[in-house]
């Protein structure tokens, strides 16, 4: 069980670099679960079913061999976070679905925008005018990315009604978890998160008439679909939460929002999708304004940010 007493970090210190390389890689993680998304064929909520399971079964594992013993000690107070959870897994799910991996990856690159109004008042981070400037100008490189290849014909209005959903579950999830973390342990708290959303997701399935069938009706190939969404963007998951102690959550969205790059660079190598001087140029921009907000912010006296004692940046 990790200590919960904090550590206070001096004022005008930066963010540990080690917090913002977790928040990196869990964009990077995140940028594949759209295209295994798209790889998958079972029905969209009931991959998200089969995704969440595996991933409780697997953050058990991890939480039992590590020594902890009271794994669901977090369960109680990761129930508010679970149904966000649910909700925005739900929702991305289906709209990668039923519209284009570009209309949905674009209108998630706005989570930043939304966490930055509401920061200040919560965690009492300053926001100034440069960091919403480079904040606009890294969604605007990740929007070039997206689009800069060409919207295809799947655009459908549901689609990008659900993937709007989609991005206020993950907005006020993203937030409710930086509060959490404050109190809960990061394996814990993503194991009891990864749990709620899993039962919670059941009910969903039954009443949009999909069917969850049985195991041995699942085909291995979609089982190995299965098994990278809950290892590669449900490690993601993990790391930021693990981050979420000791980086703002202004400049933790901005990076974790990056996931669109690493989604069309993963869409070029495993789907063979090509790449055009747009899109590179866009993922410089958006890259090198996202480096700019993590490289300049520092914290304030008061953060909120500081790291459990025993929960090592290693």
């Amino acid at each position: 069980m990790e200590d919960t007493t904090a550590t206070k970090h001096p004022a005008g210190t930066r963010p540990p670099l080690v917090g913002i390389a977790a928040t990196a890689a869990a964009a990077a993680a995140w940028g594949m679960a759209a295209v295994f998304i798209k790889l998958a064929t079972l029905p969209a909520l009931s991959l998200t079913f089969y995704r969440l399971a595996v991933a409780s079964v697997l953050l058990l594992v991890a939480s039992l061999a590590s020594g902890r013993r009271r794994v669901w000690h977090a369960l109680p107070r990761a129930v508010p976070a679970g149904l966000l959870l649910c909700g925005d897994m739900c929702c991305f799910f289906s709209a990668v679905k039923f519209t284009s991996i570009a209309d949905v990856t674009v209108i998630g690159a706005l989570q930043p925008a939304l966490v930055m109004f509401a920061a200040g008042p919560l965690f009492g981070e300053h926001i100034g005018r440069r960091d919403v400037a480079w904040t606009a100008l890294a969604i605007a490189g990740v929007v070039a990315v997206v689009i800069g290849g060409g919207v295809g014909s799947t655009h459908d209005l549901a689609g990008d009604l659900l993937a709007t959903a989609s991005l206020g579950f993950w907005s006020v999830y993203f937030l409710v978890s930086k509060g959490a973390r404050r109190h809960l342990g990061a394996l814990e708290y993503t194991l009891g998160v990864t749990v709620v959303a899993m039962i919670a997701t059941v009910p969903i399935v039954f009443i949009a008439h999909q069917s969850l069938g049985g195991i041995g009706a699942i085909s291995e190939r979609n089982w190995l679909w299965i098994a990278l969404l809950a290892l590669v963007p449900g490690g993601g998951h993990l790391l930021i939460n693990w981050a979420h102690r000791i980086v703002d959550v202004s400049v933790s969205s901005v990076v974790g929002a990056s996931n669109p790059i690493f989604a069309v660079v993963a869409a070029w190598l495993v789907l063979h999708q090509s790449l055009v001087v747009l899109q590179i140029a866009g993922g410089a921009v958006g890259i090198i304004a996202i480096c700019a907000i993590a490289g300049t912010r520092r914290l304030p006296a008061s953060s909120g940010l500081e790291p459990v004692a025993n929960e090592t940046y290693g």
